[in-house]
């Protein structure tokens, strides 16, 4: 199991026990309120709200993040690169004319894969050439792109 898989369900389940304990620490408030409804006053209706809002809204709002981000990690398939990974991770430029982006060869099955491989291949020359004149201009130390 990757990191990131295992981090996510970790996480997960902490979102899941603050659901529960949110749950609870509401329960346990109503457990000691409802029994003396009947004589409550305005203010201590106000201050039941005031206790039992912010704990709600805090207790949720650990849930929902934590939740989130442990089902985001565990979506997270290997196809997403992390920014550590850096350009050594890349394709070359001629991997990515010998192979689509599934690591399959890129056989045309029809004339419409034929001309998006086409399309794709002038990209990806045009992409390299611009590198190039790129890398003259800085080694040539045009001002035009000093800055």
């Amino acid at each position: 199991m990757r990191l990131e898989k295992l981090l996510g369900s970790i996480m997960i389940a902490v979102g899941v026990t603050c659901l529960l304990l949110g749950v609870y620490s509401s329960a346990r408030m109503m457990s000691v309120f409802l029994p003396n409804i009947e004589g409550a006053t305005k203010e201590d209706l106000t201050y039941f709200f005031y206790a039992s809002t912010p704990q709600v809204l805090l207790w949720s709002i650990a849930f929902a993040t934590f939740f989130a981000s442990g089902i985001f990690l565990v979506k997270t398939g290997p196809e997403c690169t992390s920014p550590e990974d850096g350009p050594a991770s890349q394709p070359s430029y001629e991997e990515l004319l010998k192979e689509d982006h599934m690591g399959f060869s890129m056989q045309p099955r029809n004339e419409a894969e034929e001309r998006i491989r086409f399309i794709k291949s002038e990209v990806l020359r045009a992409i390299k050439r611009l590198e190039d004149l790129d890398r003259q201009e800085e080694a040539t130390g045009d001002p035009k792109h000093s800055g």
